[in-house]
């Protein structure tokens, strides 16, 4: 992981805890991130065309972007989680050229993307395909309906949905498309 000028990484835990405001974190190879990571406001994260695969449950995010890649989530064998991605109150976590996925294994959890009040979830030319998965409770679960998910130019293809795909947010869709199955 490079964290701009500040150097090389092991982890992307190491980057996040040097990287401030403004700065890039540059992915150098595919990384799995199997402890819950907190991103902090205004970090960026270049995927670089790398892939992280994302095997845990409650990683928080303020108002941060990730861009250029893939993320790929596990399968949650233990018990139904609340969330691979948390987004803080009133933050706004976007996904720019990136594409998530289900592993291989596939996807069991409650939700991929839990927005918290006032949160907003922003896909910009970007792919959730969740087609490959055990079980999905709801793409999106928004606390207390005071959230936004917008959707430019993106695509989100769903299957095995428990529940509802979207739950409290309001949606903005902008030259996207929904499959659900």
């Amino acid at each position: 992981v490079d964290g701009n000028a500040k150097g090389y990484y092991k982890t992307l835990q190491d980057a996040l805890n040097v990287c401030t405001a403004g700065e890039t974190i540059v992915l150098q190879s595919d990384i799995t991130i199997d402890n819950s990571i907190g991103v902090a406001d205004g970090i960026i994260i270049d995927l670089n065309d790398n892939t992280i695969n994302l095997n845990v449950e409650n990683s928080t995010f303020g108002d941060v972007t990730i861009k250029n890649g893939n993320i790929v989530i596990g399968k949650d064998d233990v018990h139904v989680c609340d969330g691979y991605t948390q987004v803080n109150a009133g933050k706004t976590l976007k996904l720019e050229g990136v594409t998530l996925t289900s592993s291989s294994e596939g996807y069991k959890g409650y939700t991929i993307f839990h927005l918290y009040k006032g949160a907003n979830l922003v896909l910009n030319d970007s792919t959730i395909d969740v087609a490959n998965n055990e079980y999905v409770g709801s793409i999106v679960y928004a606390d207390n309906g005071e959230a936004t998910t917008t959707v430019n130019n993106s695509s989100i293809i769903g299957e095995n949905i428990g529940g509802a795909a979207f739950v409290h947010t309001t949606l903005v869709f902008n030259n996207s498309n929904v499959e659900l199955v």
